[in-house]
């Protein structure tokens, strides 16, 4: 999560997020899945693939991301970042 001015934390098995609003958004993490928390960003590991991604579009659908600036919730494909789209008056130049 970057950029967005999420904080977040973890208290027994329960990930807490504050998003703009003044109540935290309360996700159950499942047995299977390890979270760690890191100023804004959020590291999820698990053995299953499925599980990793329908835990990481939970927190999605609470903050859209925007991919010209780059903010929201990204995902790493092999360490690396996602591309950015390319705006109108970048695009032209």
């Amino acid at each position: 999560m970057i950029g967005l001015g999420f904080k977040n934390f973890i208290l027994r098995k329960h990930l807490y997020i504050l998003v703009g609003d003044c109540n935290y958004i309360i996700f159950r993490i499942p047995d299977s899945l390890k979270i760690f928390c890191k100023k804004n960003q959020v590291f999820i590991l698990g053995e299953s693939n499925v599980e990793i991604f329908n835990f990481m579009s939970n927190i999605k659908r609470v903050k859209k991301s925007n991919f010209y600036k780059g903010k929201g919730v990204l995902q790493f494909k092999n360490f690396k970042f996602t591309k950015l789209k390319v705006g109108k008056k970048q695009r032209f130049m």
